[in-house]
Order: C-alpha cells, then structure tokens, then sequence
C-alpha cells in the first residue's frame, strides 16, 4: 500500500499469546469560537506556541538533518510489559516548507526485553528503506509535532528476530502494510507502524530533537543535528 493517512493514534499492536497489546491515546481536541467579535474590537493572530498546528508551518529549530541516538520506550498493560532500546543512525531530514525525509539504511536494530504473560520476551526490530511526508508543528522549541497530509510508506520495511520465547523471525524484511495485516500470524511485539512521521510532540534543544508519542505507551526518538 502506497501511503499510510495521517491518524490520532499511531501506534499498532501486534497479536500477542492470548491477547492483543493496542494501545490507544486521545485524539487532539480542537475547539473553535463561533461568537463574532465586536467591530472595535479585531480578532487577535493565534500565537505559535498554541493551538492547531498550520498547514506548512514548521519550528525553525526542527529544520535540518538529523541522525537518530536511541530509541527508547516503556509499553503495557495486564498482559505484557515491553522496555525498547537502541535504534541509533536514523537519518531525518526536515525541510522550511516541512517536507521530511526519513531513511533507515544505517540502523541499528531496537532492542526488545520484557514480560508476556509471565514468560520472558527478548528480541530485535529493525526497519530499512526511506520514507516521505509532510511535518507541521505548533511552538517554537516544543509542541505537537504531526504530519500535515500523507506520509509515503511504500518503501518501508520491516524484520523482527525474536529470541524467546521461542527463537525465529515471524516478520523477515516484510513491508510495512504486510506487516500489519500479519498480526494475528505474530507472536510477541508491538511494532509502531508510523515510525517517526507519526503524531505526538517534539522538543529541541540545542543540537537535539526529542519526539514522543501522545502517551507513555510508545516508541521515543532522540536525534541530534548531522
């Protein structure tokens, strides 16, 4: 599948022995005001540190190459409890006009421990080929960070190697789409299926970006500048 709709919740579950790991965040409220202001009275600009991100608009310190340094994450429920790690040399790219690049040929596979329903789960998710879109922030050093229109995720592919608790790799370099439609097939992982160009918030500082997902269920990037 060529491309992939810009959605509240990015973030899908692969089957899991007995059930299923899906996590959901609320999507973005956005509330309008209908009364009219008074003739003497004109109605404000927004301010670009809140509100609904603009079409195109981006944060001048988001702009520019990037280079991932780890991956981090804590993701669960009842049934699993999953910590990620690793993930580094992730290339981004982000230009003024908010167009991205995003190209996984150098990664460094994201490393899963944790618990499945009581039994030990380890392993590795790695991604390859490239992947395009469109940002949109709000803020100017930190805020929502979501894509403006489609990303392009048909390049984009997907290995998991799991090492307990069996050893074998259910997803061997599988296109993204593929991946997902595999669920019920795949025991053992969440997998983020939006990886980077996906809703949720970005904070810069100095020479790093930090992108978190909407909740503490999800994967976070940190990059520094190229």
């Amino acid at each position: 599948m060529p491309t992939r709709h810009a959605r509240p919740r990015p973030w899908r579950a692969l089957g899991l022995t007995g059930a299923a790991l899906t996590l959901l965040a609320p999507a973005l409220a956005a509330c309008g005001d209908d009364e009219e202001p008074a003739a003497t009275d004109p109605t404000p600009t927004a301010s670009p540190t809140a509100g609904t991100p603009v079409a195109g608009a981006v944060a001048d310190c988001v702009i520019g190459d990037w280079g991932s340094t780890e991956v981090t994450g804590d993701i669960g429920d009842d049934i699993a409890q999953v910590t990620l790690a690793g993930g580094a040399d992730v290339g981004l790219s982000v230009a003024d006009d908010g167009a991205a690049d995003l190209d996984f040929a150098d990664m460094a596979p994201v490393t899963v421990t944790g618990d499945l329903a009581g039994a030990d789960l380890a392993g590795e998710i790695t991604y390859s080929g490239t992947a395009t879109g469109n940002i949109e922030t709000t803020g100017t050093t930190s805020g929502d960070w979501q894509p403006a229109d489609d990303v392009d995720w048909s390049d984009v592919r997907i290995t998991l190697d799991l090492t307990e608790p069996f050893e074998g790799r259910p997803l061997d370099d599988v296109p993204l789409g593929e991946a997902v439609d595999q669920a019920d097939e795949v025991t053992g992982d969440l997998i983020e299926i939006d990886p980077v160009l996906a809703e949720g918030s970005y904070e810069c500082q100095d020479d790093t970006l930090v992108l978190s997902p909407r909740d503490d269920n999800g994967m976070t990037w940190t990059f520094t500048r190229a």
